[in-house]
């Protein structure tokens, strides 16, 4: 069997429905009818040509296609809003993927280890979440990696070992980045833009991101720096501008950054752990809360303090 095409009043295929169906070869076409693939509803077949997908498809279930061996470029249908955890999971023979508008949900490890799509990856506006691992060895993506307005979420690992990416762009709306979800990447931008819509930075989140240069701004949301997110930012040798309401700044955060200066606008002088820190020694407040910084044992001990005044540039 060379191709193979399902009814077209077909709506729904259910779970693990040809999972394991080893004889199938070829193409496989998705009636425009189908709404709803199962979970593992195709996963490991071996099917070698293209798939189409319908294009009235608005749901793909958990590891739908993972490990199947389809090639080339696969195209989402408008009004797709979901595509469960790994469904897509070591697609190694997938070029391409075009995703459009409708797409809300990327779910966890959704496309991790398709390790021969390449090109850019265009997210659409209707995005609002990209889960933990989403798209985790994908190291053949390459351009600018645009996270649109509408994503509220990026999870753990999200886009761990993408190298192949030159360029971020967060934009406004973004709340959370969790752990890893950018570690080790190769980004090049002066000055990289964090939301002031950010309201988490998980551990390791920008780690060994060397390229990144110009100052750092920790946006106002930001109550806590966790472990490691700046770590190994070599890049970065201007200043460090830490907000209002930051707290705590856990074990490695700016370690094995270049940076020497930090200006904090925290009332209350953060909490830290003296190897979060890095090389700065130096510390800028605003001339209000000079005393106070002056008087904390830690911060005292651990930078020269200057009112924000004296600061040579503002």
């Amino acid at each position: 069997m060379t191709t193979v095409t399902l009814p077209r009043t077909l709506t729904y295929i259910d779970d693990w429905a040809f999972h394991g169906s080893t004889s199938l070869t070829g193409n496989f076409v998705i009636p425009s009818s189908v709404e709803h693939i199962g979970d593992n509803a195709f996963d490991t077949i071996p099917c070698t040509g293209q798939l189409h997908l319908s294009e009235r498809l608005k749901w793909i279930g958990a590891e739908a296609f993972a490990h199947s061996k389809f090639s080339g470029f696969v195209i989402f249908p408008r009004g797709l809003e979901y595509i469960d955890h790994d469904a897509f999971w070591d697609c190694t023979s997938i070029t391409q993927i075009v995703l459009r508008e409708g797409l809300k949900t990327i779910s966890d490890g959704a496309f991790q280890q398709s390790t021969n799509i390449a090109g850019e990856l265009l997210l659409p506006n209707s995005l609002t979440y990209i889960g933990d691992y989403a798209f985790s060895g994908c190291s053949k993506l390459t351009g600018t990696l645009v996270i649109p307005s509408g994503v509220v979420t990026i999870g753990q690992y999200a886009f761990k070992n993408c190298t192949g990416f030159t360029e971020l762009s967060l934009t406004e709306g973004l709340e959370e980045i969790y752990d890893g979800a950018f570690k080790d990447l190769e980004f090049t931008n002066h000055n990289l833009y964090l939301p002031s819509t950010l309201e988490l930075l998980g551990k390791n989140a920008f780690a060994n991101c060397w390229q990144l240069t110009g100052d750092l701004v920790i946006p106002e949301g930001i109550t806590r720096v966790y472990q490691g997110a700046f770590d190994g930012c070599e890049g970065y040798e201007d200043v460090i501008v830490l907000p209002t309401k930051l707290t705590y700044i856990e074990d490695y955060a700016f370690y094995y950054t270049y940076v020497d200066t930090v200006i904090c606008y925290a009332e209350v002088p953060p909490d830290f752990e003296q190897s979060s820190m890095g090389m700065i020694s130096i510390a800028y407040v605003p001339d209000y809360l000079y005393d106070t910084y002056t008087n904390d044992q830690l911060w005292d001990s651990s930078f020269t303090i200057y009112k924000l005044s004296d600061y040579p540039v503002i």
